[in-house]
């Protein structure tokens, strides 16, 4: 993981990531020397970042983008929120800041990407985060007395059939 870091501080713009990686993890952040040469704050950065529950997978995330998909991924989740759309193309960025961009803006769209980016590439995982329904307070849910018989015999077949 540390080439990946590498690439991902040479190429990103540094006040994003370190945006991003205060957001995930502030007083690890906070330890990190954002000046240094890019080789020396990739080191700093594994170290003091490898053992971050939280920080760590987000940065793992944010270099398959980078790596698989980038801008055209970003580009492709963000294109029908326009507000969004026109604020990446005013970020005239790489394909590690476009990552770390999307990661920092919205936490919904940068799973959409990680999914869509699994299922494009084969990658054999996916991000399923991005497939729950957000619901808002006011979301009503409710079945028809037929539409939920249906529903809850498609449940117990699945359950008999698959007991794992």
């Amino acid at each position: 993981m540390s080439k990946e870091v590498l690439r991902l501080v040479s190429v990103c713009q540094r006040k994003l990531l370190k945006e991003l990686l205060s957001k995930a993890s502030p007083d690890k952040a906070a330890s990190i020397n954002w000046e240094a040469t890019e080789a020396r704050l990739a080191k700093q950065m594994v170290r003091v970042f490898a053992s971050d529950a939280e920080a760590w997978p987000l940065l793992q995330h944010v270099s398959i983008l980078a790596e698989h998909g980038g801008k055209s991924i970003v580009r492709s989740v963000v294109y029908r929120d326009e507000r969004m759309r026109y604020a990446f193309d005013a970020l005239d960025a790489s394909d590690e800041t476009a990552a770390v961009w999307l990661a920092l803006t919205n936490e919904l769209y940068f799973q959409f990407a990680l999914s869509a980016l699994h299922a494009d590439r084969g990658l054999k995982k996916r991000s399923w985060r991005a497939y729950r329904v957000p619901f808002s307070a006011d979301a009503e849910l409710r079945f028809d007395a037929s539409r939920r018989h249906l529903f809850e015999s498609t449940i117990r077949d699945a359950i008999q059939k698959n007991r794992t």
